[in-house]
């Protein structure tokens, strides 16, 4: 299912951030404001979480519109391996965050799964259950509260990041992010 993402510059032109962003627990859980395009960055994976909720989903995988499977995805599809319940298995990691050095569970051949030990930018592609977006929802009242790849406080609320060794998808966003300049625009300010 293609889910369009969702814009948050549009909001920002109109006046009407809040209606997709709780501006107090942006400030609370960051320590600063979020730019349109973060915040509607966060609002789109809110999105589909909503979507996974309304059709009972018990698994979705989800992937930006820069991410690129590769075939060691395509056999975890087909081994019908699975997120649990408060956890994110993400397939790929922007260089952020650290991870236990030893795996704690195993999934296909060659491919092992790892527990964050601090927080990882890994949503441009992850697997994620219906009661985690359930709880996600819940948390943020449907409102975008922190930082675009997970808008919530993760240790806080209990909600354990993982990775697996080696990535099961590439990111190619061509070296551009619109996120990037949103963002400057904020820190110049």
């Amino acid at each position: 299912k293609i889910v369009e993402g969702v814009n948050g510059n549009n909001f920002f032109k109109n006046n009407k951030l809040n209606i997709i962003s709780d501006e107090k627990k942006i400030l609370y859980n960051v320590g600063r404001n979020m730019s349109p395009s973060e915040i509607g960055a966060a609002a789109s994976h809110l999105k589909i979480y909503k979507y996974v909720v309304k059709n009972k989903i018990a698994q979705a995988i989800i992937m930006e519109d820069d991410a690129f499977p590769s075939e060691k995805l395509k056999e975890w599809i087909k081994k019908n391996i699975v997120a649990k319940n408060n956890e994110i298995l993400g397939f790929y990691a922007y260089p952020s965050g650290h991870i236990d050095k030893n795996n704690y569970r195993n999934s296909i051949k060659n491919v092992k799964i790892h527990r964050s030990k601090t927080h990882l930018f890994n949503s441009s592609c992850y697997q994620i259950n219906y009661y985690t977006c359930k709880k996600i929802l819940n948390i943020t009242k449907q409102k975008v509260v922190g930082l675009p790849d997970w808008p919530f406080n993760s240790f806080e609320n209990k909600i354990y990041h993982s990775i697996t060794i080696p990535f099961l998808s590439l990111i190619d966003d061509e070296g551009y992010s619109d996120l990037r300049n949103s963002r400057n625009t904020i820190f110049k300010q």
